[in-house]
């Protein structure tokens, strides 16, 4: 699996891409204790959440799939 989009920590771990709401991929990440989901390669192209936080978000989110995926 490749990211989509342009991402430019070195430390981040890459858990795939997920299809949004509209359709549009979103990258997911885990980094230091945070996940991120990037849906473009800008650098605001993003939202990211500590795991204990996104864990409890709804079960469709990225955050919260990033999450899980992280493990």
């Amino acid at each position: 699996m490749t990211p989509t989009h342009t991402h430019d920590c070195g430390e981040c771990r890459y858990h795939g891409t997920i299809a949004g709401k509209e359709g549009d991929p979103i990258d997911l990440y885990s980094c230091h204790g945070s996940v991120i989901a990037r849906d473009g390669s800008d650098g605001p192209d993003y939202r990211s959440l500590n795991v204990e936080m996104a864990i409890t978000l709804d079960a469709s989110d990225p955050l919260r799939i990033a999450a899980q995926l992280a493990g």
